[in-house]
């Protein structure tokens, strides 16, 4: 996120709750925590937090947890649509091997997205393979039509 991007969620959230607890020092250390983040994530877990009735503003902790909640949904979705595409699969073989072989490649895959370093230690082949169902899913999440999908997935964690 940049500082403006902060700017811009401490506004919506200030318009949300009617009050700001703080100013440009908050907006520093709001930036300092949230810099690493998406800005898309990060809104929209505000949002939720909004939505779902808190009497008080969202803390950054909480809007991480909401990020990752919501990153957790996105990276199920990548795994769904790489399976249904066949990108798990093997092209020959005995069947018991190929489904042996597939569940172990989608439980690497769980690992690599889950882990906090996963640009560091997921290979560059499989970056790029995973880049190519990302865009339409972030879409999904992020995008125009993005409401009704946070708002679907929220509800598994009710």
């Amino acid at each position: 996120m940049t500082k403006s991007e902060v700017i811009m969620l401490r506004n919506y959230i200030k318009g949300a709750y009617g009050y700001d607890n703080g100013g440009e020092s908050t907006d520093a250390v709001w930036f300092d925590l949230l810099q690493g983040y998406e800005y898309k994530g990060i809104m929209q877990a505000a949002k939720n937090h909004i939505k779902s009735g808190n009497n008080y503003p969202p803390r950054v902790a909480e809007l991480i947890r909401g990020y990752e909640l919501i990153l957790d949904s996105l990276s199920d979705d990548i795994i769904n649509c790489m399976e249904r595409a066949g990108e798990f699969d093997d092209l020959a073989g005995d069947e018991e091997t190929k489904s042996w072989n597939k569940r172990n490649r989608i439980e690497k895959l769980k690992h690599w997205l889950a882990h906090p370093n996963r640009n560091l230690i997921m290979p560059e082949w499989l970056k790029a393979i995973i880049s190519k169902y990302q865009a339409g899913i972030k879409m999904k999440y992020f995008g125009n039509g993005s409401r009704d999908a946070i708002e679907q997935r929220s509800e598994r964690y009710d």
